[in-house]
Parts: C-alpha cells; structure tokens; sequence
C-alpha cells in the first residue's frame, strides 16, 4: 500500500542567458493540523548554458515536527533541471523543464529519485505577465499551476499564483483515511529589485481544498535571489 502523492511545479518561460546565473536563499513555514515544517536555509542556483538553455539546482534543509512533538531534520527534496526555451516569441513564450526529483525518502512503490516533465506558457497583457505551468510527477501526480505578476512600481510586483495537484494513483488506504486524491492551493506574493540584479521575495498561501488533516493551512517563505555572473537578461521566478 502507498499513500497518494501530490506535486504542483510553476515557472515562467524565460531562460536565462549564456553565461549569467543567479543564486538564491530563501526559508520556508508550513503547517497542518498534522505536522509543521521549516525549510531553512534553502538554496538555489541558476545558470544559462547556452543559448535557450539553463540549469539549475535546489536543495532545502527541512526541520519537520509531528503531532507527537517528534522533529526529524536533513535534506529535503532537491531538483535538478535543465530548462529549455521552445519559443522565444515576444506574444507567447514556451519552455520545456525536464527534472530529476530526489527525496528525502523512500518506498518499494516510490523510489528515492523520480522525474518532473512539465511545460510552461508565458504571455502579457499591458505590462501584465501571465505564466502557468502543466506537466506530471512520475511518481504519481499531475498538475496544473497559473501565475499573475503585476508591477506596481519600477521596483515592486504583486504576484497572485493558483495551483492545483491530482493523484493518479488510486489507494485504498488512503481513502480510509478519508485523503483526497486532488488538492487545490493559493498564494499572494511581492517581489522587490532595488537593483536589476537583486530581487527580494515573499509569500503567503494554503491550501483552499479540500480542507482535511494534510491541508497546508499556511504556508509563508521569503528570500533573496542575487545576479552573481553575466549580463542581466531576467531574474528567475523565486520560490
């Protein structure tokens, strides 16, 4: 028996250029009525490799605590990617971001490392950027994620994201335990560039359905993401 699995992916379609990458930390809160977690530190780096090509690693420490008061810490899940820009129309952008998946854990029916194959659009409205992001988690999951970005000044954007995950994985325990085999949730965030190369974030979400004992009832991160090599083209989507 396996519980159901949930993985939600969301980024632009823009790739960085040859030679200019980008380093971000950032840390992360979220709680259930289950269990609370703290990923922090969280790094990230992102690099371009040639052109409509980019890299990129991440890897958070977590610092997890039960109902028990148990608190387990280590490595969480950590992603390596290779991005690929399929359209660099200034009308509609498209990308491709195959990745590798490594866990913190294991089960015969879930291996330590799996893949993520998603796909992302990009397009604006005035000087609105709208993003979104499909694709599937082979260890059981697909998902669907949308972004808003408005810039409200020169330095400062307000971001809206909509995320939604489906299990394909039918499981009877799970059912049992009365989880649901979707999960919906939301978030409004701010960046912040007091110059092209520095950008802070923050945000601020949870689950919106179904509400049940894994539900995230909140979910808060910030951080700083910094230009450390090359021209600056874009500043990758933060956390």
């Amino acid at each position: 028996m396996r519980l159901q699995t949930f993985g939600s992916w969301l980024d632009t379609a823009g790739v960085s250029a040859p030679g200019e990458a980008w380093v971000s930390i950032s840390s992360a809160y979220w709680r259930s009525p289950s269990l609370r977690e703290v990923d922090a530190p969280a790094m990230g780096v992102t690099a371009g490799v040639a052109r409509r090509t980019q890299i990129g690693v991440s890897l958070p420490y977590y610092h997890v605590t039960d109902q028990s008061g148990f608190t387990s810490q280590g490595f969480g899940a950590s992603y390596v990617t290779t991005k690929f820009a399929l359209s660099e129309n200034p009308r509609i952008g498209v990308s491709t971001s195959p990745t590798v998946e490594i866990l913190n854990w294991s089960s015969p029916e879930i291996g330590r490392v799996n893949f993520v194959l998603p796909i992302s659009l990009q397009t604006s409205v005035g000087s609105t950027q709208i993003y979104g992001s499909t694709g599937y988690f082979t260890r059981g999951s697909a998902f669907g994620a949308g972004a808003v970005e408005w810039p409200a000044t020169s330095k400062l954007t307000l971001a809206a994201t909509m995320a939604h995950s489906y299990s394909v994985v039918s499981d009877p325990v799970s059912d049992a335990l009365g989880v649901a085999r979707h999960r919906t949730d939301g978030s409004g965030g701010a960046y912040y560039a007091p110059t092209p190369g520095l950008v802070f974030f923050t945000s601020i979400g949870r689950t919106f359905a179904p509400i049940d004992q894994t539900s995230g009832r909140l979910a808060v991160s910030a951080g700083m993401t910094m230009n450390v090599s090359g021209i600056v083209t874009r500043a990758p989507r933060t956390p």
